[in-house]
């Protein structure tokens, strides 16, 4: 007998017809046969044979046409027995967060039940929940330290009021509070300055009332 396994059915044909042989066909699904291509025959290749005896062959009808199955919902263990089971093979795996699917099920599928036939041996890809996404984590990077705007507190107050018939010989007050009062009765006020305070961002200048002497004595006449 000729081999013919792998060989064309239109070739397969005349070299049995060359042989005065005959032939019968049958055909079944194969995924690894080419369709209208011998998968086996019967008797092999080298068997003796007459004039007029019969060789059966087998014809591939190229893949079975299978529906694709739902995986969905599915662990990606359970998704691969699905397949294998209907002579499918799992594809590409991707891994996207989910709030409707549990970690590990698998939340999409490409192609989708029922769209389309697909091959034996063909491929479904899918993408498996990695659960809800997670919130996200206020920044530990604190910008909103206080500023210094710079403002210079001058809380001391120089009164500097003169009492009526006095004289008010000008004291500075460098933060602290002076009234540098001359009372009407004689007494002069000297025109203490007063140094306890700071006086911030400025000049430090004494200020005598003009046409006064700084220091005034008073005598009385008997």
């Amino acid at each position: 007998a000729p081999d013919l396994v792998n060989m064309s059915l239109e070739n397969a044909n005349k070299l049995i017809y060359s042989m005065n042989l005959s032939m019968s066909v049958t055909e079944e699904y194969s995924s690894t046969v080419e369709k209208n291509y011998v998968i086996s025959q019967a008797p092999v290749k080298g068997t003796p044979l007459k004039k007029g005896d019969t060789i059966s062959i087998i014809i591939s009808k190229g893949p079975q046409s299978l529906s694709v199955p739902n995986v969905i919902g599915y662990s990606l263990n359970d998704a691969k027995k699905i397949l294998k089971q209907s002579g499918l093979n799992l594809g590409t795996v991707d891994y996207e967060y989910s709030n409707f699917r549990s970690e590990g099920t698998i939340i999409n599928q490409s192609p989708l039940a029922g769209m389309g036939d697909i091959k034996e041996g063909d491929s479904i890809n899918v993408v498996v929940s990695k659960g809800p996404k997670p919130a996200e984590q206020p920044s530990t990077d604190n910008s909103t330290g206080d500023t210094d705007s710079g403002d210079t507190n001058n809380s001391g107050t120089n009164s500097g009021s003169t009492n009526s018939g006095g004289t008010n010989n000008g004291a500075t007050n460098n933060g602290g509070a002076n009234s540098g009062a001359t009372n009407s009765g004689g007494d002069t006020n000297t025109g203490d300055t007063n140094n306890s305070g700071t006086n911030t961002g400025g000049n430090n200048e004494e200020v005598v009332n003009p046409g006064e002497p700084t220091n005034i004595s008073i005598t009385e006449t008997p």
